[in-house]
């Protein structure tokens, strides 16, 4: 070991500890070597190591992007980049390199025999070097001094001396890293290596790592951010003027509403929403003012606001469509009209007919009876609960009719179920299958006009449509019959006949038929216009005759070549010589 130590590198030593020698990581950001020839002022250290860079250079061996540690000779660690082999050689030594302690030799490109170079090293080594390959530590050296040197080649390549070295001042820690380092000057070797890959100043630059000043503005940023999220943590205890909350509210920024405690607070929170006119910060406050107040507090105050009211009652029927808690929160808000109504809509959205029928009395008789405003919904709903229970006798009686082939249900079966049927409806339901039937009967038609106060134009149509869709002709003409005061029979209806031919047109009655209501219409001009729209020429050729207008009668028979009855009947008309005519 001590004679290795004395006259140069161990032979002994492997190049696996020359290359842990050469990998060794770094320990400074500032690179090791300066080679600025514009600066004055340079330390000892930066120039040996500029010339060992220079010499290395000049031998061929060129540098890695990766930066390596470099320990100088008063122990300090200095930076500089791995030296990378030229091509041909195996990646981790020099070409030529016997051992990272021995001799070598590098092959040039320019020349055919190989180079040697003497080159003399003079560094210090730590005392815990271990013999026979042991890597070299670059931290605890002890002062050592070994050479390396190479023969002289044939070629008279210029020996290349390396200067001693020497470190006045290590440096620190804290340095920043080097400023780009300028071309080395150029070296006396006249057979340089080609193909040098990237030099010092590209690695330095291709450094993307950030510097301290960028590191110190992202800390800078990071404290200032976490600064502001505490105090957006501390202004949500903290109240502000009740217009910005409600501004944010509207805006959909953040806001907090627990701030405000006291009563006096919070109703100015919920007057400053209602003045600006929006339900989504009205019902964001009125929701925060249920929760915090009592309910006497809450709803004596929220019923003295309209528009509160109602944008907080539109909520809870939104969402609570089918809940009677809608009907509390409007008795207790004094709206007992409302919730009377919303009851009699939850009574009436049951499907099973004697269910809702237990639900309208119980409705009826528990909230609208009670309500002094409700008076006629109270007659109304009486009405609905006595037309149900006729519903109720009859659609039972009849489906087993229906199933046992009883006439009318034989001509014409039902389509339809009566349940939940309007009285009118009901009526016609009566008149088609139950017209004859005693008046005690709940389906009879004249106690259904009696108990639900029907007019005689709404008996009279639906029993006209009624018995006109069974062809019954004898019992349309008996609805369309009275008696005067001296007891004498004669065609009078509570509606006008031109409705009644209307009525008949509808269920597709005979022309004869037709025919016969229609020269009821006192109009003539009436008359004829809707003879001419329902063709019935006959009712034409009569009215024309009355009024005596026998060229009126000549220029309409034309119209009539089609239908032969006609078309005789107004020969007949035209050649009666009783007829007295005007033209």
């Amino acid at each position: 070991m001590a004679s290795s130590l004395n006259g140069g590198w161990s032979a002994d030593m492997t190049d696996d500890g020359d290359e842990e020698y050469w990998t060794e990581s770094r320990r400074k950001k500032k690179n090791f070597f300066d080679d600025n020839p514009s600066s004055d002022i340079v330390s000892p250290t930066r120039k040996e190591a500029h010339s060992f860079q220079k010499s290395l250079k000049e031998a061929g061996l060129d540098f890695e992007e990766e930066n390596q540690n470099f320990i100088s000779v008063d122990g300090g660690v200095q930076k500089f980049s791995k030296a990378r082999p030229p091509s041909g050689s195996f990646s981790g030594h020099p070409s030529g390199f016997q051992s990272a302690r021995g001799t070598t030799s590098a092959s040039s490109p320019a020349a055919t025999t190989s180079t040697s170079v003497p080159v003399t090293l003079k560094t210090t080594r730590s005392s815990s070097m271990v013999a026979e390959g042991s890597a070299v530590t670059g931290r605890n050296v002890s002062p050592a001094t070994s050479t390396l040197s190479s023969p002289a080649s044939s070629t008279g390549n210029e020996a290349i001396s390396v200067h001693r070295r020497s470190a006045s001042e290590s440096l620190s820690a804290g340095d920043k890293k080097a400023s780009s380092q300028s071309s080395s000057p150029q070296s006396s070797l006249h057979g340089s290596t080609q193909g040098s890959t990237a030099s010092i100043d590209d690695a330095v630059k291709r450094d993307s790592r950030p510097s301290m000043t960028e590191v110190a503005k992202l800390q800078a940023e990071i404290h200032a951010l976490h600064r502001k999220i505490k105090n957006l943590e501390k202004s949500r205890w903290s109240a502000l003027p009740v217009a910005d909350t409600i501004s944010r509210i509207i805006t959909g920024e953040r806001y907090s509403l627990e701030p405000y405690k006291s009563l006096k607070d919070k109703l100015s929170l919920l007057d400053a929403a209602i003045g600006f006119h929006d339900g989504n910060a009205i019902l964001a406050v009125v929701i925060f003012l249920k929760k915090t107040l009592s309910k006497s507090i809450f709803y004596a105050q929220l019923s003295k606001r309209p528009e509160a009211v109602n944008q907080y009652i539109a909520f809870i029927k939104s969402y609570n469509s089918r809940n009677d808690s809608v009907a509390n929160e409007l008795g207790a808000l004094q709206r007992a009209d409302e919730a009377a109504l919303w009851r009699y809509k939850l009574a009436t959205q049951t499907k099973e007919p004697q269910a809702r029928l237990n639900n309208l009395m119980h409705c009826n008789g528990t909230w609208f009876r009670k309500v002094d405003s409700l008076s006629t919904e109270h007659e109304l709903i009486n009405e609905q609960v006595l037309l149900l229970n006729k519903q109720l006798h009859i659609e039972p009686r009849d489906r087993k009719w229906q199933e046992e082939g009883r006439s009318p249900f034989r001509e014409m079966p039902r389509k339809t179920c009566l349940y939940f049927q309007p009285v009118i409806t009901t009526l016609f339901y009566c008149c088609l299958y139950h017209f004859n039937i005693q008046e005690t009967d709940p389906s009879s038609p004249t106690s259904l006009k009696r108990d639900f106060k029907l007019t005689d134009k709404q008996f009279l149509f639906q029993a006209l449509l009624a018995r006109a869709r069974l062809n019954d002709w004898s019992q349309v003409e008996a609805l369309l019959t009275s008696k005067n005061w001296l007891g004498k029979a004669r065609l009078k209806a509570a509606v006008k006949f031109s409705q009644v031919v209307y009525i008949l047109q509808t269920v597709k009655a005979p022309n004869e038929v037709i025919g016969r209501y229609m020269m009821l219409i006192e109009d003539q001009e009436a008359r004829i216009a809707m003879a001419i729209k329902f063709k019935n020429h006959r009712v034409v050729i009569d009215t024309l005759a009355q009024l005596k207008d026998r060229q009126r009668l000549i220029g309409y028979r034309p119209k009539c070549a089609m239908d032969e009855d006609a078309d005789r009947h107004c020969d007949i008309v035209l050649r009666n010589s009783d007829n007295k005519w005007k033209n």
